[in-house]
């Protein structure tokens, strides 16, 4: 049940489950150390628009989105291969996999439908809910 929910979770917001529970290892070994804890929310120097931006995760999403599409073909990623155990790789792409099929059922279903409406349903939340997180 905790795994499902996790994995339901990561998707709501838009965190490779997978990536995002190493990450977070790595987060509580070398907190705050520049290069090594991939989690400092605002570095020095301070990026304002980025922080303005992840209001509603624009920066996450438009961040994550290409790694996420690369580890659905396969490629983990030079800096999350520093913190992934190799055992962990092939979850990595199966689960982007997962979600690049539901994406694109869901992109199908708004093309078909001629609505956005799918799309506030699955996708959209992590983007317009993300201040609420």
């Amino acid at each position: 049940m905790n795994k499902a929910l996790y994995q339901a979770a990561s998707f709501q917001v838009f965190r490779r489950p997978t990536i995002w529970r190493w990450s977070h290892a790595r987060h509580h070994t070398d907190t705050l150390v520049v290069g090594r804890d991939p989690e400092i929310g605002a570095q020095v120097p301070t990026d304002w628009l980025g922080l303005a931006l992840n209001v509603f995760a624009l920066k996450h999403v438009v961040n994550e989105l290409p790694k996420f599409v690369r580890s659905a073909f396969g490629d983990i990623g030079d800096e999350e291969k520093t913190f992934v155990p190799e055992s962990e790789w092939p979850a990595v792409i199966r689960e982007a996999r997962i979600w690049l099929a539901i994406y694109a059922v869901v992109i199908a279903m708004c093309v078909v439908l001629k609505s956005v409406l799918p799309l506030l349903y699955v996708g959209l939340p992590s983007l317009y809910g993300a201040w609420l997180y």
